[in-house]
């Protein structure tokens, strides 16, 4: 985890410890609002946010002043206005999705702790921040519960990429068996 911290032109300032570490607190602040925690010790990068982890191959970075999440891809600094939370809520509202694939349980911290130490923590999260046509997105493990032919109950595997920067459902896919469950269901 390094902290870097730059002034209003841009420019990498150098602080003292003790004003490193009010900036640090009052950020950890501000991610605890939104029930942030970034990762660190991990050999991937990536936060978690009500017990979802999320993993991205991408640097994450916070502006201490207005508190938003970016994401700095190899085509820029791109803002994370959208959180996993909402996300993963806008594709079960739109049925897209009855429930998200979680391959660990959440994610508890000690209290006053909002950072994840976990080797574990991000590695296997079930949602990647990524990126997809030069925008932020999550891609989400989820399943959508059917019914085949109308009367055996069937979970339904789908991998969702959605935009981290409005919410909007990007791409569906899933494999070919559950592409054929699917036409067979209701």
């Amino acid at each position: 985890f390094v902290a870097k911290i730059k002034n209003e032109q841009g420019e990498e300032a150098d602080l003292d410890d003790e004003e490193e570490n009010d900036l640090l607190e009052e950020l950890e602040n501000e991610l605890e609002d939104d029930d942030i925690q970034i990762a660190t010790g991990s050999a991937e990068s990536g936060f978690t946010q009500r017990g979802r982890r999320v993993r991205t191959n991408f640097p994450l970075s916070v502006n201490p002043s207005t508190g938003e999440l970016s994401v700095n891809t190899p085509q820029g600094t791109k803002v994370v206005a959208v959180l996993p939370d909402a996300a993963i809520q806008n594709m079960l509202d739109a049925g897209v999705i009855t429930r998200i694939v979680d391959p660990q349980q959440p994610v508890t911290l000690p209290e006053g702790s909002s950072t994840v130490q976990e080797e574990s923590s991000v590695a296997a999260a079930a949602i990647e921040l990524t990126e997809i046509n030069n925008e932020p997105a999550y891609v989400l493990n989820g399943i959508k519960d059917q019914k085949m032919l109308g009367l055996i109950p069937v979970e339904i595997k789908l991998k969702t990429t959605v935009s981290a920067t409005d919410g909007r459902l990007i791409d569906v896919s899933q494999g070919i068996f559950s592409r054929i469950i699917d036409l067979l269901s209701v």
